[in-house]
């Protein structure tokens, strides 16, 4: 019966082995933790970016800004779009981490 004891701790031990490393990978380390507290800052200023971006190509004279201008812009509103995206990707990840 001792050595029917012994396995029985063994295998408690190794469930709880097994168990731990789970719960550690589930917390966010404090880098990661310290991203996710700053991520809603960062999409609000990059979408208040966006915005001031429509705001100036929805203006009457846009249209008549050299081309090189106007391209620069939508180059702009097409980078700080992909930018936002990734933001609330990353949001997303840390998230459900």
């Amino acid at each position: 019966q001792a050595t029917t004891k012994q396995l029985t701790i063994k295998q408690v031990t190794t469930k709880e082995a097994t168990i731990k490393p789970e719960n550690k990978s589930q917390k966010l380390t404090y880098n990661d933790q310290r991203e996710l507290d700053q991520l809603p800052d960062k999409i609000e200023s990059a979408e208040a970016s966006y915005e001031q971006l429509q705001q100036l190509i929805s203006e009457p004279d846009f249209a008549t800004k050299p081309h090189e201008e106007s391209a620069k812009i939508y180059q702009q509103l097409a980078d700080l779009e992909q930018h936002i995206s990734q933001l609330y990707e990353r949001w997303e990840a840390l998230s459900n981490h």
